[in-house]
């Protein structure tokens, strides 16, 4: 029963409006200029389903055989009409993932493209075809009656289609007074501009096709600020009043017969919905690409504070075995070191050496943890300060490497958190203590650096240098550029890089002239001394 209502009322609704339109001079008394079921039909199989579809087959046969068709032509009609709006919604769902809301560009471009310019073609050619074959379209007539029919149509689906369709959209507007005030004043200001255009005010002044698109500004504000429910809203306003202004032999585009004047104005009110559309759709997407990365930023946020709890239970539970094990192999080589044997030595040294690499790459991740989750204080820090609270920390592998370690005299002074500064300083140095050539003493360069990326500092060794396949990839957790061979557990690079980037800079490493690698770090913004 209820399916049996909402046809009987699409298919009066469909009459209605039809008799509307064709009273706007309809060429060869059939192909009006203003066609609003197109729209309605659309909307109404796009919100409702498909199975309303006798609703516009009655309506459309029914406002056809009344206006004079005979019983075939109008069969002919009814069955155009009827596709035109099955087609339009195949190809939106199908090609569009169509959203009736119209709150993303490709949603409005397939409403455009797939519903208004090529499922009217349906309509209008086997409409006239039937008027044709029935001898109510002579010949010479046929090309202006499908064009009077197409864009008719096409401007059923700009303009009355996503006024229905976005109805929903109004339920989530939050009206506040502000918002309120501001709606009513900009549709307040577009009918007012409207009305002059198209009303008796301009009807002395000569034609000017410049003149209507005064109304573009209040268009273009309402797109940007109320979002596609509002937009079609004006849309369908302005049209209405121009429509009205237009029949009644007002406005810049009244010329010698209606349908003509009526040609030119849809012209017209194609370009303000398109434009209206594809505006609103874009700004509404923008705000919920914004909205949805605040959400992200904010889980992800969470996500680390997890994280970093978590690593902190982990860490808290792992020390205690580490500790047991270094403490029975302390016992083991002070009371039993001769009972073991060179092999069982051998085996002895080995448990405590992994030990701890286990509790220095237990360290190293929970730095890295603290770092990424850390709330950055930042200050105005010397660069020299920096580099020596760093150094301070190596004294005793600098001394026993016999490490030569160069410090250029004008640093930068940075705006950085400085114990991240600090720890990423330490790590550079670190590694460049760690890899020498065969044979020699770690020589090591510290200057300062400014650029495009920030100012910071570069940290230079005369090292084995690193392979420009790898230079990337040194920078992940874990990722060494040699094997076992030198020590570390690849996690202090990771370090120096999200100290860099939380400072909104950068780490790199560049082949050094003469040979070695050149390690470069900023943190964003620059400060001079």
């Amino acid at each position: 029963m209820k399916h049996l209502m909402q046809v009987v009322v699409l298919a009066g609704v469909y009459f209605v409006t039809a008799k509307f339109g064709l009273g706007m001079d309809a060429v060869s008394g059939f192909a009006t200029l203003v066609w609003p079921p197109t729209g309605i039909s659309l909307a109404a199989l796009m919100l409702f389903g498909g199975r309303l579809w006798p609703g516009i087959a009655i309506g459309a046969f029914s406002i056809n055989f009344h206006t004079g068709a005979p019983f075939f032509s109008a069969c002919g009609i009814a069955a155009g009409n009827t596709l035109e709006a099955v087609l339009g919604v195949y190809l939106l769902r199908r090609f569009a993932d169509f959203r009736p809301a119209l709150d993303r560009v490709k949603d409005a471009l397939g409403l455009i493209v797939l519903a208004a310019l090529i499922s009217t073609l349906v309509s209008a050619t086997l409409g006239v075809g039937s008027l044709w074959l029935g001898g109510l379209v002579a010949g010479p007539a046929v090309r202006s009656t499908w064009q009077a029919w197409w864009l008719g149509d096409i401007l059923g689906n700009l303009v009355m289609a996503p006024v229905l369709l976005t109805l929903s959209g109004w339920r989530g507007l939050r009206y506040k007074p502000r918002r309120c005030v501001e709606a009513a004043v900009a549709m307040g200001m577009m009918a007012i501009v409207s009305l002059a255009l198209f009303g008796d005010v301009v009807a002395r002044i000569p034609k000017n096709y410049a003149l209507p698109y005064l109304i573009f500004p209040f268009s273009i504000w309402i797109a940007l600020r109320m979002g596609p429910a509002a937009s079609a809203a004006s849309t369908f306003l302005a049209a209405s009043i121009a429509i009205w202004g237009t029949a009644g032999g007002h406005g810049p585009f009244r010329v010698d017969t209606l349908a003509a004047s009526l040609a030119l104005l849809q012209i017209y009110v194609a370009v303000v919905a398109v434009t209206a559309l594809i505006l609103a759709a874009a700004v509404s997407e923008r705000v919920r690409t914004e909205r949805l990365s605040r959400e992200y930023a904010k889980d992800l946020e969470f996500a680390n504070r997890d994280l970093g709890m978590m690593l902190d239970v982990i860490a808290h539970d792992l020390r205690e075995p580490l500790r047991s094990i270094d403490t029975f192999s302390m016992r083991l080589t002070d009371r039993y070191e001769k009972d073991l044997g060179e092999k069982g030595r051998d085996y002895l040294s080995r448990v405590v050496k992994a030990s701890g690499r286990m509790r220095q790459l237990l360290e190293d991740i929970l730095l890295l943890s603290r770092v990424k989750r850390k709330e950055m204080v930042k200050e105005k820090v010397p660069g020299r300060e920096i580099v020596q609270d760093a150094m301070d920390r190596l004294e005793s592998r600098i001394r026993e490497r016999r490490a030569r370690i160069r410090v250029h005299a004008s640093l930068p002074v940075l705006e950085v958190d400085r114990t991240t500064a600090v720890e990423a300083v330490y790590n550079l140095l670190s590694n460049a203590l760690k890899f020498v050539r065969d044979g020699q003493s770690p020589e090591i360069e510290i200057a300062g650096y400014r650029g495009p990326e920030g100012a910071g500092f570069s940290v230079q060794d005369r090292g084995p240098g690193v392979a420009p396949e790898i230079s990337e990839r040194i920078f992940q957790l874990f990722e060494r550029g040699v094997g076992r061979s030198v020590e570390g557990t690849g996690a202090g690079l990771a370090i120096v890089r999200q100290a860099a980037e939380r400072h909104g800079g950068r780490a790199w490493v560049q082949p050094r002239s003469g040979g070695g690698s050149e390690f470069l770090i900023t943190f964003g913004g620059r400060r001079d001394e």
